[in-house]
């Protein structure tokens, strides 16, 4: 499984070299069902995120926490986007918000934000 910053990372990384496909994928409104009913393909992105915390955190409590990490990292991608935060502390942004998450599910020890914020 990728490092949760690995993920942050290519979600953000993406959100800015595909910016069309970006907004027609999460930003323009469409017919599509989410959740349980959803195609098979997004199912199985979410399912991708869901991996995350899927070590941590009770079926119960898995799509709850996955959404507001998705959420999260989704508002990241979107301001980063227009320009609104510092470019320069983007990789400080997505470690702290993966450590945040992570520690929100006690996970914390698993993982060093800060180790791997300076790595780029």
């Amino acid at each position: 499984m990728d490092s949760p910053l690995r993920v942050a990372r290519a979600y953000s990384d993406f959100a800015v070299a595909n910016p069309s496909l970006y907004d027609a994928l999460f930003l323009m409104n469409t017919a599509l069902t989410f959740g349980l009913e959803a195609p098979l393909p997004l199912r199985a992105a979410f399912g991708e995120l869901e991996a995350m915390f899927r070590p941590f955190v009770d079926a119960p409590g898995l799509g709850a926490r996955t959404e507001v990490a998705w959420s999260s990292l989704h508002g990241l991608a979107t301001l980063g986007r227009g320009g609104r935060p510092r470019p320069e502390l983007r990789d400080r942004r997505l470690a702290l918000l993966v450590a945040e998450r992570l520690a929100a599910v006690g996970a914390a020890r698993a993982w060093r934000p800060c180790r791997h914020a300076r790595r780029r």
